[in-house]
């Protein structure tokens, strides 16, 4: 079993796309590795205004094989009476591309049938997966949608980089010009370059120690650790807004947060009109 990784890094995409492309994102993974004959274990999505990433765990290195069943002429006009084949079964085995010693005999609604068993091996995870995965992001929904240069693939922002991973081997495909490979890339100004990610153990890391904390668990820890800084600070208490935290946790991908202030003048205005302002100009 192996572990995939999949990455799409974007333009940033706009806070409210993120947690309804991350549900679709799963449930479209699950769907057609199931239909690919390819079982899988856990399946998590992280996502940061910049990109979109999927674990896969515990990934079968092949197709499950299949075993179906070819039902030819029935039995009495397969054989004679001296069990000599018919033209009836020798057709029918020519057809399969198998002798007539390989015929089988099944039963189906209580009449006696030739049969022919076939058995599909399956095909490797890694053949697979490219076209199984170029297939899932170019189905990922966002309320809009946007095609960029001559492109005709849309996506909710340009594609700028894709890192796709299965155990240590890079897994190759293009979508709208980009092709996948090794490569990330971290923080828009903390960071520069592409960072190489040589395994999938090590992704969260490498984009931590590069200024990207791709985890929204641990980002929201990092934003909730600092506004009890700030309200200890000044010996304050923060207005809570659930929403307000969710839109900040997918406006940042390396969140630090700050005491600001404005002219006292403005405390002349009603504080709901204040408090809204503040909350609708992220």
């Amino acid at each position: 079993m192996g572990e995939l990784l999949l990455e799409i890094g974007v333009e940033e995409l706009p806070a409210r796309f993120i947690e309804p492309a991350k549900e679709a994102f799963a449930s479209l993974l699950r769907e057609r590795l199931k239909a690919s004959r390819l079982s899988a274990g856990d399946i998590i999505i992280m996502a940061t205004p910049r990109r979109l990433a999927t674990f896969v765990k515990n990934l079968s290195p092949r197709q499950t094989r299949t075993v179906s069943v070819k039902y030819g002429p029935p039995k009495n006009r397969a054989f004679d009476d001296e069990g000599a084949p018919t033209k009836a079964a020798l057709g029918f085995a020519k057809s399969q591309g198998v002798t007539v010693s390989e015929l089988k005999i099944g039963v189906k609604d209580n009449v006696e049938f030739v049969t022919v068993e076939k058995i599909e091996e399956g095909k490797a995870t890694k053949e697979i997966l490219p076209v199984l995965l170029k297939d899932v992001i170019s189905q990922i929904p966002f309320p809009k949608k946007m095609r960029w240069g001559s492109e005709v693939f849309e996506f909710a922002r340009p594609i700028q980089w894709i890192l796709c991973l299965f155990g240590r081997e890079p897994v190759r495909f293009s979508v709208a010009d980009v092709t996948s490979g090794h490569y990330t890339h971290a923080h828009r100004f903390l960071s520069k370059g592409a960072v190489k990610v040589s395994t999938p153990s090590e992704y969260v890391e490498q984009l931590r120690s590069h200024h990207v904390i791709v985890d929204e668990q641990e980002r929201m820890k990092v934003i909730e650790e600092g506004i009890r800084q700030i309200e200890n600070e000044v010996h304050g208490q923060s207005i809570r807004d659930e929403s307000l935290l969710k839109e900040i946790l997918y406006l940042t991908e390396y969140p630090y947060p700050l005491k600001g202030n404005f002219d006292d003048e403005f405390l002349l205005i009603p504080k709901e009109v204040l408090i809204n302002v503040m909350k609708s100009h992220q």
